[in-house]
């Protein structure tokens, strides 16, 4: 402070006041380095459990651990080496991401989350998925959503201190049909057959299929519908099946080959002769 005199200019400077000292951050993790602020000396002893563990004015994060009870002290020597301060390790948060796998999920399937967790301090995590559909209540099991419908899952992970919640959502999209099984009939076609297409496809949502099939005999596309007419002996038929809803086309699902066999000779008519005897 400064006292002004009529003739003279006197500067008196406070002596006597020491700032805080503290450690810094106030609230650390294992992933912080700790730093003593408030004095200019380096110093410092860091004790843990009444041992001396290091010396200086910052202590790597890499020596601490969660639930860690440290204390910097002016080392002795140090000018006022009673001052000190103490800091407490706290648990690290645990960190979770998910994403919907498909995304969107698809109608008629049940829906599945991949989920993503770290922990600060490498604890054992609990992990938790609640589903919830079309606003419906928060249940463990999802259930199949139809096409259209809003999907949540909240995601909880606890490493027995902590939880973190993370919600994904999504709307349900359009599952496409899938072509699970073909067969030609007959199974041993002869010359004179028609040859059809027995066709079992499936879809999530339950929608109407339509079919689209392909015909190739010898390896060329000779017709398009549900049947085949009659093709000549020792020909290869094969059938390329696609299943659409009103949004989606299937993958191809080729049937096995048929192989047009011979076909027995037809008696058309008898004629005895002569006539008469």
């Amino acid at each position: 402070m400064r006292i002004l005199f009529p003739s003279m200019l006197w500067t008196i400077w406070a002596c006597g006041s020491n700032p805080e000292m503290r450690i810094e951050p106030t609230e650390p993790k294992t992933d912080a380095d700790l730093v003593v602020r408030g004095v200019d000396s380096q110093a410092v002893d860091w004790i843990l459990d009444g041992v001396v563990m290091h010396h200086g004015r910052s202590l790597s994060h890499a020596q601490t651990r969660k639930g860690d009870l440290w204390r910097a002290v002016l080392a002795p020597g140090a000018h006022d080496s009673s001052r000190s301060a103490s800091v407490e390790i706290l648990n690290g948060v645990p960190e979770v991401s998910a994403r919907f796998m498909p995304d969107p999920p698809l109608g008629g399937q049940r829906p599945h989350v991949v989920v993503s967790t770290a922990d600060l301090d490498d604890d054992e995590l609990d992990v938790v998925v609640w589903w919830s559909t079309s606003g419906g209540g928060w249940q463990e099991v999802p259930h199949p959503p139809q096409r259209g419908d809003v999907v949540k899952a909240r995601v909880e992970v606890s490493d027995g201190q902590d939880t973190t919640t993370f919600e994904v959502l999504s709307v349900a999209g359009n599952s496409v049909p899938v072509v699970d099984s073909i067969e030609i009939s007959p199974e041993s076609p002869t010359s004179v057959d028609t040859l059809e297409a027995s066709v079992v496809a499936t879809d999530g949502d339950g929608d109407e299929l339509f079919f689209e099939m392909e015909w190739w005999v010898d390896g060329v596309l000779e017709s398009t519908g549900d049947t085949l007419a009659p093709q000549r002996r020792g020909a290869r038929v094969q059938v390329v099946v696609r299943a659409a809803d009103s949004q989606s086309l299937s993958g191809d699902l080729t049937s096995g080959v048929r192989v047009v066999q011979n076909a027995s000779p037809l008696i058309s008519s008898i004629l005895i002769e002569p006539a008469e005897l």
